[in-house]
């Protein structure tokens, strides 16, 4: 077989390389053009080569990811990053609340505008962050679940034990300085 071939569904050697990957990937027959020429791939985009469709291809859902909070197709989201659900399963902004400890999606109004626990709506999740941090209800809600309130004094920090090498280590100088200390 010369370079460049691979194998197709009439023996090696058969197909160029593009057209071997996808026979290999499963692909039945060529990918589908359209009147211009351009390769299409089954979420509507268009492309010149049939390289770049494969390049596309290995990251391409075929419009059929959602979000599993909001809902958002993955034109709409930012990225996608881990969920309750496993990797990639949430939209950037979803899975920076999940890893944050948020264990649900933020409630909508009928409107589709974000819901604050205080009732007032918005239409971003910007405009909902940018309200909770000063909303008197977010700031008694998040306290409460932490056990003290927003208002409170934060926790004194415990004090670490000092590890016995570094107790004896001290100990040593402190006598080595009292030793030096004396005989002058």
């Amino acid at each position: 077989a010369k370079s460049g071939k691979g194998p197709g569904p009439e023996g090696p050697g058969t197909l160029c390389s593009a057209c071997s990957a996808r026979f290999r990937s499963g692909a039945t027959g060529p990918p589908q053009v359209d009147a211009a020429g351009k390769y299409l791939c089954d979420c509507g985009r268009t492309f010149e080569t049939i390289g770049a469709l494969g390049v596309h291809k290995r990251h391409c859902d075929g419009g059929r990811w959602r979000c599993g909070w909001c809902e958002c197709d993955a034109a709409a989201a930012q990225g996608k990053g881990p969920g309750p659900d496993g990797p990639r399963t949430l939209c950037a902004v979803c899975a920076s609340r999940f890893r944050a400890g948020h264990r649900e999606a933020l409630r909508r109004d009928a409107d589709g505008k974000w819901l604050c626990g205080c009732g007032r709506a918005f239409d971003s999740t910007g405009g909902l962050g940018s309200h909770r941090r000063h909303c008197a209800w977010a700031a008694q809600a998040h306290g409460a679940a932490r056990g003290s309130s927003p208002l409170s004094a934060p926790p004194t920090p415990t004090p670490r034990p000092t590890p016995p090498a570094v107790a004896a280590t001290v100990a040593t100088v402190t006598a080595a300085a009292t030793t030096a200390t004396v005989r002058r």
